[in-house]
């Protein structure tokens, strides 16, 4: 993370036995993930014989456990699945149950995911699960039963996302006894950055730099820049309750917020309780709480994402250790609801998003790899009716290039949606670019303009480098970045008051000479010319003008009938290509056969 300063922390590894005494029962269904540092564990299985070592920092113990000689009628056991953050069986999973710090028995998960750990003493285990590829993950307080009346438990192990360097916006669903990131993430060489909504009217907290900065826990979104190696987790913590909804605070501004849970949840199952009052995420954003959508992060696009439930396109989901943007307008919570929870029918949600605009087009700020492509201007008559009509963009952090518009009133800035009333005059979009890069090539880019009526004149303002462009026969507009980067201003005006467009017209042969010919040819204004010879297959015989000067008017240039190197061509037919282009960008071709004789 580039630009984000924090000194480094380095967290103290723990032994397995403070971590796991750490540690209690969450209910029927329980996930943790963690890498635990300074233990690791092989096992190797012959027929039902098993062996697993344990190798600390400052202990080795070896225990075996033969299910097959194991007098099950008498036993206690502990018995459930491995599952993946999907669901999914977790296959070849070990599952260990320890007692004061010592391994007891063990078990493996076949296809399904199940376990069984039979020939237990009643009393409360640890349980300790490692997979291939997996993280580990310790259960503590789980009960031995009767085998005979033993109820399965369900233990997720999702996958630990290979955090290598480059940028994320992360979320760890787990809360510890020290939730200090030195103690959680040990000593990665990691920076942090988390926004305090409630600081000066909104700004970035650096790990090690500003006071403040929180503990991770379940629903705390964070910015992670790994600088080098793989950021992992280096303590053991509690998984949260897949039981009941999680409760998240927000305050009035832009709130970095957390999936909290071990598995993927549905954006639009979430609600949002204010005053006392729960209402859905869609409802509360018509009542003017919260904005009902979200953004995350592309670490691979290296741009935000849009989460929502009813926009076209949009991201559904917010997956495992992922965090987003949720901007409220008024202090309430955030309510998550487990990863079992259902959003509504789409059906319903569709009915939050009016209908198509009357017309909408794209614009593209791109720097090198950094782009933002999210960005929507357009005309629309239920545009003051739809939140979505005027999506608000969440802050940047380092190494960014940010395209925002300004909207149509004050109180409307850093938009990443601008729709706009239909009006039988001019309309005006006002947006800036933005980027922290130096010295780099930004291209602004309108890649489809279909969607736009054919009467409205579309012109590019740079406000800063005092030039316009006619957007209609170009696709993009390339500026550099500056000494320190910084921001452009931009105007588009949409107008659809009639105008006189560029044109090439009457280009003649007016008249023939032993040495060649000369070519007549009009065009609307003032313009710059390129004019061509080639042959009729196309292949270029001479360049007449390039960047040359046309007058409104009359024009005429001559052709000595000899090719680029200066050897005479043959008599016959040819073609005059002419392409004309105003200051404003609109360009025009034209294109006439002549006659050469002599």
């Amino acid at each position: 993370m580039s630009g984000l300063q924090g000194s480094k922390q380095r967290g103290q590894a723990r032994r397995r036995g403070n971590a796991a005494s750490a540690l209690r029962a969450v209910g029927a269904v329980l996930a943790l993930s963690v890498v635990l540092s300074g233990v690791r564990a092989s096992a190797a299985t012959v027929s039902n014989v098993a062996t697993v070592t344990y190798l600390d920092t400052d202990r080795e113990y070896t225990v075996q456990s033969n299910a097959a000689t194991t007098d099950v009628s008498s036993s206690y056991a502990i018995k459930g699945h491995v599952l993946d953050e999907n669901g999914a069986p977790v296959q070849n999973a070990s599952v260990n149950a320890t007692q004061n710090t010592k391994a007891t028995s063990w078990g493996v998960t076949d296809a399904t995911g199940a376990f069984v750990i039979t020939g237990l003493s009643p009393g409360v285990y640890d349980l300790v699960v490692t997979a291939p590829g997996r993280a580990t993950a310790i259960i503590a307080g789980v009960s031995a039963a009767p085998e005979s009346a033993t109820s399965t438990l369900d233990v997720r192990a999702p996958t630990l996302e290979p955090w290598q360097q480059g940028l994320y916006m992360l979320a760890i669903p787990f809360s510890f006894a020290d939730p200090s990131p030195a103690a959680v993430l040990g000593s990665a060489a990691v920076k942090l950055a988390r926004w305090a909504p409630d600081q000066s009217g909104g700004r970035y907290l650096l790990y090690g730099q500003d006071a403040g900065f929180p503990g991770l826990a379940p629903g705390v979104g964070i910015w992670a820049g790994v600088d080098s190696g793989q950021l992992q987790l280096a303590q053991a913590g509690t998984p949260v309750s897949e039981q009941a909804p999680y409760a998240i605070p927000l305050k009035p501004g832009w709130n970095m917020v957390g999936n909290p849970f071990c598995a993927g949840v549905e954006w639009g199952a979430a609600q949002v309780r204010c005053n006392g009052q729960t209402v859905s995420l869609e409802t509360a954003g018509q009542n003017g709480w919260v904005r009902p959508y979200g953004w995350a992060y592309d670490p691979s696009a290296r741009q935000y994402v849009l989460v929502d439930a009813a926009y076209p396109n949009a991201r559904r989901m917010l997956g495992v250790w992922e965090a987003c943007w949720v901007r409220a307008l008024t202090s309430c919570e955030l309510l998550v609801a487990p990863p079992s929870s259902k959003a509504a029918s789409p059906a319903l949600l569709a009915r939050s998003v009016t209908g198509k605009p009357e017309w909408s087009t794209q614009l593209i700020a791109r720097a090198g790899d950094l782009c933002d492509s999210f960005n929507y201007m357009g005309v629309d008559a239920n545009a003051a009716a739809d939140p979505r009509r005027s999506m608000q963009s969440p802050p940047p952090l380092s190494q960014f290039v940010d395209l925002s518009f300004s909207g149509g009133r004050a109180a409307d800035p850093d938009l990443a949606t601008d729709y706009r009333l239909p009006s039988a005059g001019r309309i005006d979009w006002g947006f800036v670019v933005r980027t922290d890069v130096a010295n780099r090539q930004v291209a602004l880019t309108w890649p489809d303009l279909s969607d736009v009526p054919e009467r409205y004149r579309l012109m590019l303002v740079d406000l800063d480098g005092q030039r316009r462009q006619y957007m209609r026969t170009t696709s993009s507009y390339v500026f550099n970045s500056g000494a320190e980067g910084g921001t452009r201003h931009f105007r588009i005006e949409v107008d659809p008051t009639p105008w006189a467009r560029l044109q090439v017209s009457n280009v003649q042969q007016i008249m023939g000479r032993a040495s060649g010919l000369t070519i007549s040819y009009d065009v609307s204004s003032q313009a710059g010319v390129d004019i061509e010879v080639r042959t009729l297959a196309g292949q270029l015989v001479k360049v007449l003008a390039r960047g040359g000067s046309a007058t409104a008017g009359t024009n005429l240039i001559t052709w000595d009938g000899a090719d680029s190197s200066g050897r005479m061509m043959p008599n016959g037919p040819y073609l005059c290509a002419i392409s004309a282009v105003t200051e404003e960008g609109q360009a025009v071709k034209g294109m006439r056969t002549v006659i050469l004789t002599r």
